[in-house]
C-alpha cells in the first residue's frame, strides 16, 4: 500500500505540473507507516545444530564463512581463492556475484578505500582448506573438461554457483533440520548478536 501511494503521489503530482489537473488530489493523503523488520536471529546453539547439520555438505564452509564473518551471499558467491590467505587467516572483500533479472553477474563497485579485510578464525581456516583440497581433486578428475575459474565455491566441475541456488539450499537444510525459519542474510545478524555478546564492537 505504501508502494502504491507512493507512486499515485508521483504520476498525480506530474499531471498537476503539466496542466491535466488542478491540484494533486493524493497530496493530503497520509502515507501508510510501516513497521520496520526485527531481523530473525538464531540462538548460538540453534546455529551450532545448522552448522553441524551441514557438515557433509558441498557448501559447509561457506555457510560457516557466513557464520563467523557476517559476509554477504554476494560477498560468499564473487569470493576467489586469491582473496584468500589461508597462512595469515584472513579474507578481503573484493568482488560480488548479484543476481540481475535471474542471472548471476560478476560486480567490483568497491574502490580500493572501501576494500575490508576480515579476520578468519582457525575452525574457519580449517574448513576453507579442506574445500580447497576437495577442489584440487575435482580439477584433476575432470582434467581438459573443468572449467577453472578462481571462485572459491563452485560446482565439481568448476563452474561458478548461482546466488540463488544457495539460498534454495539454506532454505530447504533449514526445514530439514526443524530449525526457526530465518533468511540466510540473518545469519550475519546471528553472528553479530553472538560478537556483541563477546563484547566485540558491532563494525569490527
Amino acid at each position: 500500500m505504501r508502494n502504491i501511494h507512493v507512486m499515485l503521489h508521483k504520476a498525480l503530482s506530474d499531471a498537476a505540473a503539466w496542466g491535466y489537473v488542478r491540484q494533486n488530489p493524493a497530496e493530503h493523503a497520509k502515507s501508510p507507516r510501516v513497521g520496520r523488520r526485527r531481523p530473525a536471529v538464531w540462538s548460538v546453539d540453534e546455529l551450532a545444530r545448522f552448522l553441524t547439520g551441514q557438515r557433509q555438505d558441498r557448501f559447509y564452509a561457506l555457510y560457516l564463512l557466513a557464520a563467523t564473518t557476517g559476509m554477504r551471499r554476494s560477498e560468499l558467491c564473487g569470493l576467489r581463492w586469491a582473496a584468500l590467505d589461508l597462512d595469515e587467516g584472513t579474507v578481503a572483500l573484493t568482488d560480488t556475484r548479484v543476481v540481475v533479472r535471474g542471472y548471476a553477474t560478476d560486480s567490483d563497485g568497491k574502490t580500493d578505500d572501501s576494500i575490508r579485510k576480515l579476520a578468519l578464525d582457525p575452525a574457519t581456516v580449517a574448513a576453507l582448506k579442506e574445500h580447497r583440497g576437495r577442489h584440487e581433486e575435482e580439477r584433476a578428475l575432470f582434467g581438459a573438461g573443468y572449467l577453472g575459474g578462481d571462485y572459491v565455491f563452485r560446482w565439481e566441475d568448476g563452474r561458478p554457483v548461482h546466488p540463488d541456488v544457495i539460498r534454495q539450499r539454506f532454505n530447504r537444510a533449514v526445514a530439514r533440520l526443524g530449525l526457526p525459519r530465518i533468511r540466510l542474510h540473518d545469519m550475519r545478524h546471528t553472528y553479530a548478536t553472538a560478537a556483541l555478546r563477546r563484547a566485540s564492537h558491532p563494525r569490527s
